[in-house]
């Protein structure tokens, strides 16, 4: 058994009592949270309606459950169903007569669509045994704490529920408070000091002129696919979805190297076939924004490079601890732009330290400057550079929470990380982003002429979890 695993279990098939679980991503509680579950389900298997439901951040995350409660309940007859947005919520009606689902996964807000919309669908969790609330703080980050609250004022107040984060903030203790019965059992499984799986990646930096950041990335990458031609599985964050979606389409089409995409720009169905080809390919690989940074089990990735600075120090580790897994060694390699080295401060205690070619990193071959200086009359490279840099504004303005950068100093570093692509004018932004970010006058950009113009440009980036007008 895992730590978590070891912890929680022997608590959890001995009583009935509501567990509240600090548990780091990746450290194998879904099992801790199933198999009480299931247990309690198989011994008292008589009755309808959904006896389990687990409700899930991602759909990526909730069809990952969802494999492995289809795992656990083989030896059982017990119906399972996992119920993500993206879909028709028609199907999922059709699917919920035709299965009768016991055990339900879902995501939050295709789960409160249904309680609000689908005729009788309430009454098929008036008699719920177990509720599961996984990845919690990620939930409330997300900005589904009204859906939370409402998802539970649906359930019977008879009820076990168990609750997992990797952190106790007090928007997830308001939680516990309306989800958990008093008497809840506190169970701590990462202590004072994290004991994250971050710990155990060799894990180094680069710090660059924004400009070069793309070389590195490029010759990271070639020498990782050099070190193993047939075992490697790379695993690369962005910190957007436009910039993975250009990201990826400059490196197919210039550099003629197929990587997979992933993010929430992506239909449910594109999403989750990406997921299982990755995870089955012996090598390959994945460029993503962080859909793919907590909760996904992706075997084998032997390195994760991260292109430009992450969100928060918790992303951070989050995206770390995608490789390294399962007892097997990993690295991690963190690019940055000079504009973004105060990151560093933030990952000061973790064992990470600079990489030891960094200068070699700063190459560039013939085929690099050839790929860089040849797309800028392809139309549409040149509107996904265009989304990408609006969506970086975003980025470092709106949503970082670590970086704190200056308008003068936003802008540039969205500049730079696409100048060393290739595109060497900066794109005209919407007037309403313009206006929103609150660089519509700054010299150094330039708006269109008035709202209306280029709003689709607008719409380029809401990163997710972001809050008021930027969640998407």
């Amino acid at each position: 058994m895992s730590e978590v695993q070891a912890q929680v279990l022997p608590t959890a098939l001995a009583k009935n009592s509501d567990l509240v679980v600090r548990a780091h991503t990746g450290t194998g509680k879904t099992l801790a949270f199933l198999i009480p579950a299931v247990e309690k389900l198989a011994a008292e298997p008589a009755g309808q309606g959904v006896a389990i439901l687990v409700v899930s951040p991602t759909r990526e995350l909730a069809l990952q459950i969802g494999q492995e409660a289809e795992t656990l309940l083989s030896i059982h007859d017990i119906s399972l169903m996992s119920m993500i947005g993206g879909t028709s919520t028609r199907h999922d009606q059709v699917a919920l007569r035709r299965i009768k689902p016991r055990v339900l996964v879902s995501t939050p807000g295709r789960l409160l669509e249904h309680l609000e919309r689908t005729y009788l669908f309430a009454t098929l969790v008036q008699n719920l045994q177990t509720l599961v609330l996984d990845e919690a703080d990620r939930l409330l980050s997300l900005g589904f704490l009204p859906e939370v609250k409402e998802i539970v004022s649906y359930l019977p107040t008879r009820r076990r529920t168990m609750l997992f984060s990797a952190t106790m903030p007090e928007s997830v203790m308001d939680v516990v408070s309306k989800a958990c019965r008093g008497n809840y059992r506190y169970i701590d499984c990462v202590g004072q000091e994290s004991e994250s799986t971050a710990s155990m990646v060799e894990q180094s930096y680069v710090v660059l002129n924004g400009h070069q950041c793309l070389a590195a990335l490029y010759n990271l990458i070639m020498n990782e696919m050099a070190s193993d031609r047939y075992g490697y599985k790379i695993l690369v964050f962005f910190a957007t979805a436009r910039m993975t979606t250009f990201m990826a389409q400059f490196f197919r089409e210039q550099l003629r190297m197929g990587v997979y995409e992933i993010h929430r720009r992506r239909d449910a169905d594109a999403r989750i076939s990406t997921q299982e080809r990755f995870k089955e390919a012996q090598s390959g690989i994945l460029f993503s924004s962080d859909v793919s940074a907590r909760g996904m089990d992706y075997p084998n990735v032997t390195l994760v490079l991260q292109f430009g600075a992450p969100p928060t120090r918790e992303m951070y580790i989050h995206r770390v601890g995608r490789t390294a897994r399962a007892g097997k060694a990993g690295q991690a390699v963190l690019i940055l732009g000079e504009l973004e080295r105060s990151f560093l401060t933030v990952v000061e205690d973790l064992p990470i330290r600079q990489h030891p070619m960094a200068e070699d990193l700063k190459r560039v071959n013939e085929l690099l400057i050839k790929a860089t200086t040849s797309w800028l009359a392809s139309a549409p490279l040149r509107a996904a550079a265009s989304a990408a840099f609006a969506s970086l504004l975003v980025h470092y303005k709106a949503t970082h929470r670590v970086l704190h950068m200056e308008d003068d100093a936003v802008i540039q570093a969205a500049s730079d990380l696409l100048l060393g692509c290739g595109l060497v004018d900066q794109p005209v932004i919407s007037r309403r982003l313009g206006v929103m970010l609150g660089l519509e006058k700054n010299p150094l950009i330039q708006c269109a002429r008035r709202i209306g113009e280029q709003d689709d440009v607008l719409q380029e980036q809401e990163p997710p979890g972001a809050a008021g007008p930027w969640r998407g």
